[in-house]
């Protein structure tokens, strides 16, 4: 049987505060963390939007366990002050802030660049969207199935016998 290795993973000591929910912000918080971040994720007070579908008990669901092992996690409102002033004081010591939440929601959360900069200009700042950070349609807040739908991916898995056209894929990123 090979040996385990003992090594250091590659970002062992990197501190990542991960804003997201659904599917595309975790799994990259996800991938951060197999790699040795230190993953911090940030919940708000009802918990991750994947905690509850399709629960096994209250707050629990393959999903949300798929998408957020090797995480920890903390309970922040940040529609209040004083859990955004927390949250400063994370990200004040973070090396990444990761985040999927839509503008004009980033600016409010003071998760948007300008004010993640002005709290810690060392932290690297990354935002998953849907549709790109820039560009006309930056703003859109969407799911991977609106992007199947604008890519022409559901058409293209699509059969003439089907009334509609079919979903590529498993779950919704």
């Amino acid at each position: 049987m090979p040996q385990m290795s003992t090594d250091p993973l590659p970002l062992s000591g990197v501190r990542v505060l991960e804003y997201a929910q659904y599917v595309a912000g975790p799994f990259a918080g996800l991938l951060l963390a197999d790699l040795g971040a230190d993953v911090v994720k940030v919940e708000p007070p009802h918990g991750d939007a994947w905690r509850h579908y399709e629960p096994f008990a209250p707050g629990e669901s393959r999903y949300f366990y798929a998408l957020n092992r090797n995480k920890r996690s903390v309970v922040l409102n940040l529609k209040a002050e004083v859990d955004r002033r927390a949250s400063g004081d994370l990200i004040r010591e973070a090396d990444v802030v990761l985040h999927n939440v839509p503008e004009p929601r980033a600016t409010e959360f003071e998760l948007d660049r300008e004010s993640v900069r002005t709290i810690n200009p060392n932290a690297v700042w990354c935002c998953v969207s849907a549709l790109g950070s820039d560009g006309p349609d930056a703003g859109v807040t969407a799911f991977d199935l609106v992007a199947q739908a604008l890519s022409g991916l559901l058409f293209a898995n699509a059969h003439s016998a089907d009334p509609v056209p079919q979903r590529a894929g498993g779950i919704a990123m």
